[in-house]
């Protein structure tokens, strides 16, 4: 597990990246990764990003093909992008962050603390016009030993059940899909609508679509979360459909500092194809 003082900030600004690519001492501990599209990587990349395709983040099987996968899957992968207990992460893709988000996650889950949210990604990369790189990394595999070191960021449908008289009161439901998923009128499982008492705040409303997907500010999303209940004196349980939107909105609740943050990797897939849960809609 690594336990050394991260390098950089959580969330990163591009500037700040560009100038630890200038600096040896700080880039040569650097692991990067991209979490677009394979094509968008192939176009033009950050200099030293390692491609990382999100689907080896989850275990593609239904009725919830967004769930973990097992150990040895999550093994390969990070020995394949040679992590090391020294390594800093950065990670960043092109939809403002969730695939950043749910690798920070996993990182969490795995006891590696040394990681970075690329703020805006690859958007704010290209409006930033920094260098772009065509070029394949080499990389040194290493042999990492996946664990869950933190298995406390992890809520299961069991936790969610046996807590449910409980919220919103001392745990909350942060549900980040669309307004019509979470109401019932758009249903991708067999039942549509959303866990009791669940509250709802789009992944994408933390965002800031005008300043190249950046997040909002901090006292904004502090705020924002505010008003919605979202606070930290309540343990905050972050979902979607398959835990890709709420991989954004769990780092985001991590960035503010609330320290009782989980996140349900079932998500609505693993709810709303259980007959037996209880499900609401409005």
């Amino acid at each position: 597990m690594a336990t050394a003082k991260p390098l950089l900030p959580l969330i990163l600004e591009v500037e700040e990246l560009n100038q630890a690519l200038q600096q040896p001492e700080i880039s040569d501990k650097l692991i990067i990764l991209d979490l677009s599209t394979e094509e968008l990587f192939n176009l033009g990349h950050i200099p030293g990003a390692i491609y990382v395709d999100h689907k080896r983040l989850t275990c593609a099987q239904p009725p919830a093909p967004g769930r973990l996968p097992e150990l040895e899957q999550l093994s390969q992968l990070m020995s394949d992008i040679g992590l090391e207990e020294d390594a800093h992460v950065v990670v960043y893709d092109h939809e403002g962050g969730p695939w950043a988000g749910r690798f920070i996650w996993t990182l969490d889950l795995l006891g590696h603390t040394q990681s970075s949210f690329l703020n805006g990604g690859r958007d704010a990369w290209m409006a930033g016009k920094f260098d772009l790189s065509n070029e394949s990394p080499n990389i040194l595999p290493s042999d990492y030993e996946a664990k869950f070191v933190h298995p406390e960021v992890r809520a299961t449908k069991e936790f969610i059940l046996e807590n449910l008289s409980d919220i919103p009161d001392s745990h909350i439901i942060w549900d980040a899909r669309s307004r019509d998923e979470y109401t019932g009128t758009k249903v991708l499982a067999a039942r549509g609508g959303h866990i009791p008492n669940a509250t709802h705040l789009e992944w994408t409303d933390t965002l800031d679509k005008n300043n190249a997907n950046r997040l909002r500010p901090q006292d904004e999303l502090k705020k924002l979360l505010t008003a919605k209940g979202i606070t930290q004196d309540k343990t905050i349980i972050s979902h979607c459909q398959t835990h890709r939107r709420s991989g954004l909105t769990y780092l985001v609740a991590k960035s503010l500092g609330y320290t009782n943050n989980k996140a349900y990797d079932g998500s609505w897939s693993e709810w709303g194809n259980d007959p037996d849960t209880p499900v609401e809609q409005d």
